[in-house]
């Protein structure tokens, strides 16, 4: 997906790629601001604390969840997403940093990969360790691109602060998109 090319990609021949969202519900609608805050309709919360707000100004029509805490660890995961042997899959968010030390891979991950799959991770179009702490800055563009070898199954996307250990943060989470990777192009809302 790469939400900052602003233009379809193309198979050969010059036919624009159909954009692809295998996320049920990337507009994150339903969810709702509190402490700890309620998941987006087919999303589901994860660990305890922090504040979450919701704000309806997303691209598409969606909800940004903004997630604020210290020492926290709340996130939101999707679970089911079917990924084939030997291929390439764009799991991809963005995100609005006000504050923090979370970490790419505490705040935007993945869980259940088959057996020998690989990850990297962009930051902005660049490619970065899993330990890089997002500056502060809006529209920020996470890619955790998904590489599988031999073995097919599903996976579980998963956004939010300290995903599997307590980490500090504020950030807000919106436009999340999974698809294969060779068809990435424009955000495509669901």
């Amino acid at each position: 997906m790469f939400i900052g090319l602003g233009f379809p990609l193309t198979r050969p021949g010059g036919v624009p790629r159909a954009p692809v969202n295998l996320l049920t519900n990337s507009l994150l609608a339903g969810a709702a601001s509190g402490t700890p805050g309620t998941a987006p309709t087919s999303w589901t919360a994860n660990g305890t604390g922090g504040t979450a707000t919701v704000t309806a100004d997303a691209p598409g029509g969606g909800n940004k969840v903004r997630i604020n805490g210290t020492a926290i660890q709340r996130s939101f995961t999707q679970g089911g997403l079917a990924v084939a042997a030997n291929s390439v899959y764009c799991f991809s968010i963005l995100l609005d940093v006000t504050s923090g030390t979370a970490t790419l891979a505490q705040s935007v991950t993945w869980g259940g990969l088959p057996a020998g799959a690989a990850t990297a991770y962009r930051l902005n179009g660049t490619t970065v360790a899993s330990g890089t702490i997002p500056t502060a800055g809006d529209g920020q563009a996470v890619e955790v691109i998904i590489t599988t070898a031999g073995t097919a199954g599903t996976m579980t996307a998963r956004w939010g602060i300290g995903s599997f250990a307590a980490q500090t943060g504020d950030i807000a989470f919106y436009a999340p998109q999974f698809e294969p990777y060779g068809d990435r192009g424009v955000y495509l809302p669901t």
